[in-house]
């Protein structure tokens, strides 16, 4: 397991922020890829909710659980991602989504352990993110 924090050092709003990590044996050699969601703000954006954005200085959460073990790690590397409001949008019309909206279940989440709610939260929020920029992810 991975666990830290993210912090928006830019001056605007920034939304989906994502930390990635690959995690290496000492031959440099990948033995793990994946990605989380930090949990931050709620933001409206056009056509949708989320819960992944900073605001300037804020610090969001993020956990990642890796299935490699603790032994075979020697490197950590890690990087990130996010998307930043178009400031010449117009106002969407669109009936607005949330990531809870796209968990088929949503009353199972709190009876899931933490990885399987984490995995649900980044495939839902990975959906809401290609539905809000145009592509098709139902």
């Amino acid at each position: 397991m991975l666990r830290g924090q993210l912090r928006n050092a830019g001056s605007i709003p920034t939304y989906f922020n994502a930390i990635h990590v690959d995690l290496r044996t000492s031959n440099d050699e990948i033995i793990f890829c994946d990605y989380e969601f930090v949990q931050g703000s709620v933001l409206q954006v056009p056509g949708g909710v989320t819960d992944t954005a900073l605001t300037p200085a804020q610090i969001g959460s993020f956990v990642n659980y890796s299935p490699a073990p603790r032994e075979a790690v020697a490197n950590v590397n890690t990087w990130t991602t996010w998307e930043e409001a178009d400031p010449v949008q117009p106002a969407s019309t669109a009936r607005l989504l949330s990531w809870h909206r796209l968990v088929a279940d949503v009353k199972s989440i709190p009876a899931l352990d933490p990885k399987r709610r984490a995995r649900m939260r980044t495939a839902a929020i990975e959906r809401l993110q290609k539905m809000i920029s145009g592509g098709d992810a139902r």
